[in-house]
């Protein structure tokens, strides 16, 4: 049996060690600014948004639900140069990454960081870039410090997991072996094979969900998650439904056509725990160019 082509995309440009990069600006071991051996990288504190409650009659705690606030990163740091004019132009560099970039409503940064020989990623804004340019900046002495507010409390894969699934035709393709077992293939559609999407990491992660018309009517079920829509979208036309935290957002673009998700999807809850899937895609569509994309990053709780 034949399952579709499960793809992954890595950022270009390997960290080394105790490396972080911000808009393809380097900073950390072996850069011009690099961050300060003692204590100089502090990933925030872990703290909850919780609804506890304590009993007037016991004193004791009522737990209520907890959710995990996001946290503050940030660094001291030191330029690796005695030369003022190549420390002022170093900061520079770091200025134009630190303060640039899109920052409308709801966009994020992808930070990535290497430590202990494992590279990931983690999304929010770049805050605070502050420093003291005191006389001992004509020895080179320019020690900022940097924020980055994160927008959820998790760490990502630095590679973002893709599936590619089409009405009524497969496509060769497979594994990265070895893989997670048991896998499963259960055949739900007279013209769609089930696509194997295996989720990593130790936390629920996000999907992002792409349709592309023309289709009437699709549905996207991943295990127990299931997108369902009614309406139609043209030949052109796209659909991308976001559940990740910091969008949460349907997006469109080509012909608008009447496609929409159903009153019963929550896009808050729509996420794939770690393990393996089976992934079908449904519809209507008469000249088998509808598809869909399925994108995902394994998530997890610490560095």
């Amino acid at each position: 049996m034949t399952v579709g082509a499960l793809t992954s995309v890595a950022v270009v440009g390997g960290l080394e060690d105790y490396q972080f990069e911000l808009a393809g600006y380097r900073f950390g071991d072996g850069c011009p600014i690099f961050v300060d051996a003692d204590g100089g990288f502090d990933p925030g504190t872990n703290t909850w948004l919780d609804q506890d409650s304590v009993s007037s009659l016991t004193g004791a705690n009522r737990m209520g639900s907890d959710r995990r606030a996001a946290q503050v990163w940030s660094w001291t740091l030191h330029t690796n140069t005695d030369d003022p004019v190549e420390a002022l132009a170093e900061l520079g560099e770091m200025g134009r990454a630190w303060f640039g970039g899109d920052r409308s409503v709801r966009t994020v940064h992808m930070l990535r960081y290497r430590i202990a020989e494992r590279t990931r990623v983690i999304f929010g804004r770049p805050r605070e870039l502050s420093y003291k340019p005191g006389r001992l900046i004509y020895a080179g002495y320019l020690p900022p410090t940097a924020t980055f507010v994160k927008s959820d409390a998790l760490h990502y894969d630095d590679e973002e997991q893709s599936v590619d699934m089409r009405l009524g035709e497969t496509t060769s393709g497979g594994f990265d072996w070895p893989a997670v077992w048991p896998l499963t293939f259960n055949i739900t559609s007279d013209v769609v094979e089930p696509w194997a999407i295996i989720v990593g990491g130790d936390a629920p992660t996000a999907p992002v969900i792409e349709i592309y018309g023309p289709v009437t009517n699709p549905t996207v079920t991943i295990g127990k998650l299931k997108m369902r829509f009614t309406g139609s979208l043209p030949e052109g036309g796209m659909v991308r439904i976001d559940a990740r935290p910091w969008s949460s957002d349907i997006f469109r673009s080509g012909p608008q056509g009447s496609l929409k998700l159903t009153a019963d999807v929550r896009l808050a809850s729509a996420r794939l725990e770690p393990g393996a899937y089976d992934a079908v895609f449904t519809g209507e569509d008469d000249t088998g160019n509808a598809r869909c994309r399925v994108l995902w990053r394994n998530a997890w709780h610490t560095l």
